[in-house]
């Protein structure tokens, strides 16, 4: 209970900042679509690492958008499309391109965690997805003047079946609420599963390079705007405090 109501204090001071139009206090994303009283849109810059050739992917900068009672969370994220090496030991073999298509809403659970001075919301999250592979061309390629050549025949129809990423990580509760500060890493573990349709005669070698278990991904959490609604601060307060 102690650490309940510290966490209900820091998030009563983070709506009185919100109703005198504290710097920082804004709307967040709108398409989260659900009715949870706390609005906080993170940037998120996101890496995923295959198992198989330990080959990082980096995304581009994102938002995670995301409605929260304290308890359970739902948000999107919608990565953009990547581009990295395909690697067979210290070999470059080729570049590869792919695209996160079909995302799930992010949802599960908030626990409150750390102690009473330094409290910590502690998340527990999955998303669904398919991926998408756009283009694979062999090294070299972009130095011959044809860098639109791709191993892949083209029309997106290259892709896995659904897998999911599931993530943990904790978020720094008093600097979230009173500072406005994030940074948080949320990281797990997913699938890649065999790319299937329209993949070229090379499929068997890129699922053998990238297909398979234990792939890691972390969404890198920082600059947290949040939206607590103009009708709706005093509800938000009394929703969490009332858990």
């Amino acid at each position: 209970m102690r650490l309940r109501r510290h966490i209900t204090a820091v998030v009563a001071a983070a709506l009185a900042a919100a109703a005198l139009g504290a710097v920082g206090i804004a709307p967040a994303q709108a398409d989260v679509g659900d009715d949870y009283p706390v609005g906080i849109a993170f940037t998120a810059d996101t890496t995923t690492v295959i198992s198989k050739t330990g080959q990082p992917v980096t995304f581009g900068t994102t938002t995670l958008s995301t409605r929260t009672d304290l308890t359970n969370v739902v948000g999107t994220l919608a990565l953009p499309q990547a581009t990295a090496a395909l690697k067979l030991g210290p070999a470059t073999l080729a570049t590869f391109t792919i695209s996160i298509v079909d995302p799930t809403k992010v949802t599960g659970t908030i626990t409150q965690g750390g102690t009473a001075e330094a409290p910590t919301l502690d998340l527990k999250v999955a998303q669904s997805f398919r991926i998408r592979l756009d283009k694979v061309a062999p090294l070299g390629i972009g130095s011959l003047g044809s860098s639109d050549l791709t191993l892949v025949p083209a029309g997106g129809n290259c892709s896995t079946t659904t897998t999911t990423a599931n993530l943990t990580g904790s978020i720094d509760a008093t600097a979230l609420f009173q500072q406005n500060t994030a940074d948080a890493h949320v990281k797990g573990t997913y699938t890649i599963p065999p790319f299937q349709g329209d993949c070229g005669l090379f499929a068997p070698i890129i699922n053998g390079l990238i297909a398979g278990p234990n792939n890691t991904l972390d969404v890198h959490l920082t600059k947290p705007v949040f939206d607590f609604g103009a009708t709706s601060r005093a509800s938000a307060l009394q929703a969490i405090a009332a858990r």
